[in-house]
């Protein structure tokens, strides 16, 4: 894997945590909701949702690489199966470890599609500001 795909995918780390942490703090700021209550059952369920969710994509992706895809297509691929994952398996099962159990995944194939389309977005700008840091040193350099 070249530097500049271990860059993304630390840069797509971080940014999921970013998310992640907003996500954590919008349900437990809410007055009077179960999350603020139990905020620390909702934090475990939000760090081991998401930790697990960039485990899978990273995984994936090494997987299906060697598969001889084009790395776009694979990470691309690889985030859906890991957002797919976390609402079939992984999500239920930290609900259960976390959270009350009561959680609803019962929509996969919409969120899954989102999931892979706000990736290449990601992809797009991730690499457009490459590109334009590449060229800023080539000017100023």
């Amino acid at each position: 894997m070249s530097e500049a795909d271990r860059l993304h995918w630390k840069w797509l780390g971080a940014l999921l945590l970013i998310v992640s942490a907003l996500d954590f703090y919008d349900h437990v700021r809410r007055d009077g909701a179960p999350f603020a209550a139990a905020w620390p059952q909702w934090l475990g369920f939000t760090m081991a949702s998401t930790l697990s969710l960039l485990a899978i994509a990273y995984a994936a992706a090494l997987v299906l690489r060697r598969l001889k895809l084009p790395t776009i297509a694979a990470d691309t691929v690889a985030f859906g199966l890991a957002v797919a994952s976390h609402l079939i398996v992984t999500g239920p099962l930290w609900d259960r470890v976390f959270w009350t159990g009561q959680l609803r995944f019962d929509a996969v194939m919409l969120p899954t599609l989102m999931g892979m389309a706000f990736y290449l977005l990601y992809r797009l700008l991730f690499h457009g500001a490459q590109f334009a840091l590449l060229q800023l040193r080539r000017v100023a350099g």
